[in-house]
C-alpha cells in the first residue's frame, strides 16, 4: 500500500467519477483504474461498485475512507513538522476572519507579521465566526477569529478586542431620545438580524434570552448596509458592533445595556490544541497576543 494509492482513493471517492479524479491528479485515466485495482486486490475487498450508471463507494469503501483521510491529513503534518525542524518554515498562514471584526483586527496584525515575520505570507479566509471554527477543527486554516468566551476545550486562544454592542432604531422610534436603551424595552421589537453563521447573532439571542425573550426577527441578512438600509425604512432594530455603525440623519445609534451593564463582544484569535500548528501559525499567534496587550491596554469602549 502506497501513499500515492491511497490519495487516489480519496480523490476518486471525493468525485465518484475516475475521468474527473484522473484530471484532478493529472494522470491517465487507465493509469489511475490499475492503481485502484491494485490496492483492492492488496486489501483484499472491493473500494468502488463500479456500474454503467456511475461509481458508487462499497460499504467497505465508506468504512474505509475517515481512515485514510486521517492517515494523509498525519503525514502532511509530519512532513511540515520535519521541513520545520530542518528550519524551513510554511511561508503562507491561513487565518479566518469575520467580515466585522477582521476589518479592524487583521491589519494591524498583517503589519506586525510584514516587520517581524518577513518570510511568512498572511492569507484572509472570510466567513462568520461559526463557519470558521468549523475550518479551524477540520485544519482548513490554521487561525480563526473566535467569539469569546467559547466553550470549546480544545480551542487555544488569545484575547484581541473589547467592544461595546449598540442598538441602532430608526430616527422616528419611541426610544430615539433615551442616552441609553435597556434590552429588555425591545422584546416587542422587530429585529434585523445577521443570520445564524455569524457569531454576533448568536451572542445577540443569548442576551436577549438572558433578560427573558427570545427576538422577534423580521429580516436576516449577511450584509451589514443591507441590515442597516432596512432599519432605516422603519422595518425593525438592530444591534450591532460599535466599529461597524455611525449615526446618521436615517437613523439613530445607543449604547445597549443588560441587566444594568453595558453589552459588549469579546473577540480573540484561536488555534486548535488538538491539531498540529506550523511554526509559522505559531509565531503569528504569538504577535497576536502581543498585539492583544496594545489593542486591550488602550481606552476601553466598554464604559
Amino acid at each position: 500500500m502506497e501513499i500515492h494509492q491511497l490519495t487516489y482513493f480519496v480523490r476518486v471517492a471525493e468525485t465518484l467519477n475516475f475521468t474527473r479524479a484522473a484530471v484532478d491528479l493529472s494522470i491517465a485515466q487507465p493509469s489511475l483504474s490499475q492503481q485502484i485495482r491494485k490496492l483492492e486486490r492488496e486489501l483484499g475487498f472491493a473500494l468502488f461498485d463500479r456500474r454503467p450508471d456511475g461509481v458508487r463507494l462499497t460499504p467497505e469503501g465508506a468504512l474505509f475512507l475517515p481512515h485514510v483521510r486521517s492517515a494523509l491529513d498525519r503525514i502532511d503534518a509530519a512532513t511540515v513538522a520535519a521541513q520545520e525542524i530542518r528550519g524551513v518554515q510554511r511561508g503562507l498562514v491561513t487565518v479566518g476572519i469575520s467580515p466585522f471584526a477582521g476589518a479592524r483586527l487583521l491589519p494591524p496584525l498583517v503589519r506586525l507579521a510584514r516587520e517581524q515575520l518577513p518570510g511568512v505570507t498572511v492569507r484572509a479566509h472570510e466567513d462568520g465566526l461559526s463557519r470558521l471554527l468549523g475550518l479551524l477543527e477540520t485544519g482548513d486554516i490554521d487561525l480563526a477569529l473566535a467569539l469569546l468566551p467559547t466553550p470549546d476545550p480544545n480551542l487555544i486562544t488569545t484575547p484581541l478586542l473589547a467592544e461595546r454592542l449598540v442598538v441602532v432604531i430608526p430616527i422616528s422610534h419611541p426610544l430615539a431620545n433615551c442616552p441609553v436603551v435597556d434590552l429588555a424595552d425591545l422584546r416587542n421589537e422587530p429585529f434585523v438580524l445577521l443570520t445564524p453563521a455569524f457569531g454576533l447573532r448568536r451572542l445577540v439571542d443569548e442576551e436577549c434570552a438572558r433578560v427573558g425573550f427570545s427576538p422577534r426577527v423580521a429580516f436576516e441578512s449577511g450584509n451589514v448596509g443591507v441590515i442597516l438600509g432596512l432599519v432605516e425604512e422603519g422595518l425593525g432594530v438592530t444591534i450591532l458592533p460599535e466599529s461597524a455603525v455611525r449615526s446618521d440623519q436615517a437613523t439613530i445609534v445607543r449604547p445597549v445595556v443588560a441587566g444594568g451593564s453595558y453589552l459588549q463582544r469579546r473577540i480573540g484569535l484561536a488555534h486548535r490544541r488538538d491539531r498540529y500548528v506550523p511554526l509559522a501559525a505559531r509565531r503569528l499567534f504569538a504577535l497576536a497576543d502581543e498585539l492583544s496587550h496594545r489593542l486591550l491596554s488602550g481606552p476601553r469602549q466598554t464604559r
